[in-house]
This record gives structure tokens, C-alpha cells and sequence, in this order.
């Protein structure tokens, strides 16, 4: 004890104070573990869950489960980066708006409607942006450095696209590139850029479920209280005394932002025997074993203080925890502003 009353202050371990009007004692350090300490003793024993397939626009959330990789390069041709003409840079050297350098008008090659021939010396092709460039042509002059041309020519007012405007095949991605990479979240941008490849099926891993009980002699459920919702009188007589679980829903939120499943089993009451009733009515007996050894702790939401435990653990006291969790019944620092009177759990 004398050891612990001199140990040094650290950051995140808050002193604990004397009540008001109380003898005067040394200041304790309190055990508390810290909450990047509990977060990685917590994932130290984590996995990823199995792997399933969905489609791709059910994928936004979830994790891919395995490199996904390009079949073909993306553009898979060079392309224009301008609306404008393509033709031989060697063609327009010295071009000006006093000598400007008139070229003969061979075709045009639109977005998925290239043009096919070849470009010649003293020949130009009207292009759009994003269409094949013809086999031959070096440059796309912007239609602005132009006369805008007519079915049969075209006039060169400026050599500055000399060589410019040309996007080149695989600018995006080449055959081979990853583009999903294992263990990322998948986001809109996502999307994009697998179906573009052809990636539509994807491997993900499964969503976490996760059972939600909350426990109090005082909690109302929410079902119970929208059964009385156009009953004033009702719903005055069950919020005597008693308060609505309002936790639940907000953690049961949480969990479906952070990726997870979740599993409203419902309140227990303030006895061990409510406690287990609850887990086993679940169709899955999903948090069974969480709640043998630590309910208070990973399921329940609800605040009990120091020496007041109001059902106790369902089961061996502690030792699963240990083993589900490395944490066992550990006290973790988890302030939101600081200050020696922050919250705990």
C-alpha cells in the first residue's frame, strides 16, 4: 500500500481524493488500465471472422477479404485529353494565328466510335475527350487553337499542343495493379474503380454480431413503450419510477456504424437468474459465453460503481474474461475531457 501511495502520477491515471470533511490521506494512483492498453490486450486476442461473397453494391462497409487485382489495363487505349484534332505535332511546328497551317480533315473518333485509319503527314481527325486516339497522331490540338475546321479542313492557329493532350493507355492502372487491397475498408470510391474492372462478386469478411442486453429493475424496453404510444395515461403509469433503455438503441447504432450486427436480446432484471433467462431466450444463445463471465462488463451499458455489483457475474468469476478478452475484471480508464472526476467503466 505504501508503495502504491508513492508511485508516480502518470499520465491518464487520475488521483483519487479523499471525500470533503474527511481525515487527510496520501494521494493513491488508481489502477486503472489505459484505453490504448485494454484496446490492444482486446485486439491482441482478435480475428478476422469468415469470409463471405456479396455483391459489389452491398459491399460499402465491409472488409475484402483478398487482394483483387486488374485484369486489363485502364484506359486500354491512349485517349484524348481534349476536345480538338489529332494529327502529326511535325505538322504545326511555327503555327500562329498570322500563319496559321491548314491540314485535310480524314475522320473523326468519338468515345466508344474510334476512328480506325492511320494519320498522315498533312491529315487530321476531329476527336472528343476520352476517344482512341488514331494510330499516327502524336498531338490533340484544343479546337480553341483552331478554326473549328469543317468536313473537309481544318486550320492551325498555334503550335502550343505540340505533343500534348494525349492520355496514355494504362494511365489509371495496368493489368496486375491492385486495386483492393486485403483488410481495407470498402468505400464509395470503391465502387468505382472494382466494377470497372470487373470485380461485381466480393470477398468480405462476415460482420460481427453483437448481443446487447441492458439490465435494471428500472429500464423500460422500447417495444413496451410503443405499445402505449397513443395512451397518455399508460405510458404516464409505466415512466413512474422507472426510466426508458435508451442506451441500447444508441449502442445498437454505434454498432451498425462501426460494421457490426446487432442483437437486442433484451433487459434483465437485477438477479443473476434474469441475466441468464435473457441470453438462453435468445434464438442464438449469442453472448452465452460473454455473459458466464464478465455480462456487466461487455454487454450491459449500464453504470455500477465501485463495490456495487448488482447481479454479478453469470457464472466462474472472471476467468473467461481473461480468456475472451485479456482484461478480466479490469478497470479501464476511458475519460472523455479528463479530470480527476471522469467517468469509468
Amino acid at each position: 500500500a505504501s508503495e502504491r501511495a508513492h508511485a508516480p502520477r502518470t499520465r491518464g491515471s487520475p488521483v483519487v481524493k479523499p471525500p470533503e470533511g474527511s481525515a487527510a490521506f496520501e494521494d493513491r494512483v488508481a489502477d486503472w488500465l489505459s484505453y490504448e492498453e485494454a484496446r490492444s490486450r482486446v485486439l491482441a486476442h482478435a480475428s478476422p471472422l469468415e469470409t463471405e461473397t456479396v455483391r459489389f453494391n452491398e459491399a460499402v462497409g465491409r472488409a475484402l477479404a483478398a487482394d483483387l487485382t486488374a485484369p486489363r489495363a485502364l484506359p486500354e487505349h491512349d485517349n484524348s485529353g481534349m476536345d480538338g484534332f489529332a494529327l502529326c505535332a511535325a505538322d504545326i511546328r511555327g503555327a500562329s494565328e498570322d500563319a496559321p497551317v491548314e491540314l485535310e480533315m480524314v475522320g473523326e473518333s468519338l468515345p466508344g466510335a474510334p476512328w480506325r485509319g492511320r494519320v498522315k503527314a498533312g491529315t487530321a481527325v476531329r476527336i472528343m475527350t476520352g476517344a482512341a486516339v488514331p494510330e499516327g497522331a502524336d498531338s490533340v490540338v484544343r479546337v480553341e487553337h483552331t478554326d473549328g475546321g469543317d468536313s473537309d479542313r481544318v486550320r492551325i492557329q498555334s503550335d502550343h499542343d505540340a505533343g500534348r493532350n494525349i492520355r496514355p493507355a494504362g494511365e489509371d492502372m495496368r493489368a496486375g495493379d491492385i486495386v483492393g487491397r486485403k483488410g481495407a475498408t470498402l468505400v464509395p470510391g470503391h465502387s468505382a474503380v472494382l466494377t470497372s474492372t470487373g470485380h461485381l462478386q466480393l470477398p468480405v469478411h462476415r460482420r460481427p454480431k453483437v448481443a446487447l442486453i441492458g439490465t435494471g429493475d428500472e429500464l423500460v424496453s422500447i417495444a413496451a413503450l410503443e405499445q402505449v404510444a397513443n395512451d397518455p395515461e399508460a405510458r404516464a403509469q409505466m415512466w413512474k419510477d422507472r426510466i426508458v433503455d435508451s442506451n441500447t438503441p444508441m449502442l445498437s447504432a454505434l454498432v451498425e456504424e462501426a460494421g457490426g450486427v446487432p442483437e437486442v436480446v433484451g433487459i434483465a432484471r437485477d438477479t443473476r437468474e434474469s441475466v441468464g433467462a435473457e441470453c438462453l431466450a435468445h434464438p442464438s444463445h449469442i453472448g452465452l459465453q460473454c455473459l458466464r463471465c464478465c455480462a456487466r462488463w461487455v454487454l450491459t451499458p449500464e453504470h455500477v460503481d465501485e463495490g456495487v455489483d448488482r447481479h454479478g457475474p453469470v457464472g466462474t468469476e472472471g476467468e473467461g474474461a481473461k480468456q475472451l478478452l485479456g482484461l478480466g475484471r479490469t478497470r479501464v480508464d476511458l475519460r472523455a475531457g479528463g479530470g480527476d472526476e471522469a467517468d469509468t467503466a
